[in-house]
């Protein structure tokens, strides 16, 4: 059973929809005893300039929230890893987060994933390649704990044209990514929200490769903006899990990883944070 969903949003997230209240709340009713609230820091060009995307002052100016239901320890999704290394590396030196999710939600250069059109399904392959490539540099070079929806693009391929790709059939880009994960001693993310945007796998036969060449740490997120998003599909991210060879998932305490059993009836972490 996965009690600790890694991967969340709230209202401090430019996209959230509810506040870090009622995501906490919706975390306890839904049996977990960890959230994550991985706030979205995005940093990317813009006709030149740099934009930082990230609501740091009024996070940690914001009451305490006393006595939560659930813990919450202090994270964060840095979201262009790449192209805003200076700035997360920054950032991350600024205040004592537990757990730092790195992601890739656009190309440089180009428009995100989710808002962009895609004309043809040869485009679709060729943004997916260069996706796998500034992954790769980024797994590779940036500050992480765990590496987040590796298969992010293909959920709006499939939405937008009904082009379905798959991680596997990219084996060789996929494997340098996984050896990269590995070697740095971080974990993978398995991303529930692909099911939820209607892309038909999760990525069971990535997770089993990684394992084959020696991965252990994977962390569990929905990628929840909205309290009843929390948790779904974990019945089959613990199948998947289990099928590609997982007996635990990962939770992080001060950036260390901490494995948890899926047969355990509980999780612990760092006490919640105050705001």
């Amino acid at each position: 059973m996965i009690l600790a969903d890694a991967h969340t949003h709230s209202l401090f997230s430019h996209d959230g929809k509810a506040p870090r209240e009622e995501m906490a709340r919706g975390a306890y009713e839904k049996g977990l005893s960890v959230l994550y609230q991985t706030e979205h820091f995005d940093a990317y060009s813009d006709g030149g300039t740099m934009r930082v995307r990230y609501f740091e002052d009024a996070i940690f100016s914001a009451p305490p929230y006393p006595d939560p239901p659930v813990a919450l320890p202090l994270s964060i999704e840095v979201g262009e890893m790449g192209e805003a290394f200076s700035e997360a590396r920054e950032l991350l030196q600024r205040r004592p987060y537990e757990f730092v999710l790195g992601a890739l939600h656009h190309l440089k250069g180009e428009k995100g994933f989710l808002s962009r059109e895609y004309s043809s399904d040869g485009e679709c392959r060729t943004l997916f390649a260069r996706y796998l490539d500034e992954l790769l540099a980024a797994a590779e070079e940036t500050d992480y704990d765990s590496l987040a929806h590796m298969d992010y693009p293909l959920r709006y391929f499939y939405a937008k044209r009904g082009l379905l790709l798959r991680l596997e059939d990219y084996p060789r880009e996929v494997e340098e990514i996984l050896r990269a994960v590995i070697r740095r001693g971080k974990a993978l993310e398995l991303n529930t929200a692909t099911l939820r945007k209607g892309y038909p796998f999760l990525m069971t036969e990535t997770l089993r490769r990684f394992r084959e060449m020696g991965g252990t740490l994977v962390t569990v997120g929905s990628d929840a903006h909205a309290p009843e998003d929390i948790a779904f599909a974990f019945d089959r991210a613990e199948a998947a899990l289990r099928e590609a060879g997982f007996s635990s998932y990962t939770i992080y305490q001060n950036r260390r990883p901490v494995p948890i059993p899926l047969s355990e009836g509980t999780a612990c972490a760092a006490g919640p944070i105050g705001t």
